[in-house]
């Protein structure tokens, strides 16, 4: 993967991580989660993190 491509990539990430706080309705990460049981409220945070992640190990794989 180039540098641009990477640079793209980070981007998309980015713009994730904007739209999944400008979507959120909690304050703090831990109010995500139910404090009964370490499981996600109505929050979907967890959800884009695991779009995150996904991405995340397209650009580590790039790099091995």
């Amino acid at each position: 993967m180039t540098n641009k491509e990477k640079e793209k990539l980070e981007n998309i990430m980015q713009d994730i991580r904007d739209f999944r706080d400008d979507v959120c309705c909690y304050v703090d990460d831990l109010d995500c989660l139910s404090t009964d049981t370490d499981q996600p409220n109505d929050c979907t945070c967890y959800k884009y993190d695991e779009i995150l992640d996904k991405f995340e190990n397209i650009k580590t794989e790039s790099e091995e």
